[in-house]
């Protein structure tokens, strides 16, 4: 996989600078409150690209995307970390680590989300 773009869920935004921000959400049980943080994902960052695919129940088959600083943990061993493969299957969702990646692009979308270009892995030779 060289050059791919992901869609990140809603709960991104971007900032006037070109970088995102993750929301955190308050207090669900009376009035939700939503603040935001920095988020690493800006252009230029190199960061571990992750998908996570439901196997089963609503939403089987929709895979996920995210970026993450550093290795990724695995599930029954979360001191191995690695930059590829299978990282478990928790809940019926499984976590695959396809590499470090350079934000290429950032851009907003008209339905309120984030797509974010990333180019080829830079360390194939990574566990």
């Amino acid at each position: 996989m060289h050059r791919k773009t992901v869609h990140l869920d809603d709960s991104y935004t971007l900032l006037d600078d070109g970088s995102l921000a993750i929301a955190e959400y308050g207090d669900l049980s009376s009035v939700p409150t939503v603040s935001y943080r920095p988020s690493v994902i800006q252009r230029g960052a190199e960061l571990t690209l992750v998908s996570r695919e439901r196997l089963s129940g609503p939403g089987r088959g929709i895979v996920t995307w995210h970026l993450q600083a550093g290795p990724i943990a695995g599930n029954s061993a979360p001191r191995i970390k690695r930059y590829h493969g299978w990282r478990g299957t928790t809940d019926d969702v499984f976590v695959e680590a396809h590499g470090v990646r350079r934000v290429l692009r950032v851009r907003a979308l008209k339905n309120n989300t984030v797509a974010v270009t990333v180019g080829a892995d830079l360390h194939p030779e990574w566990p």
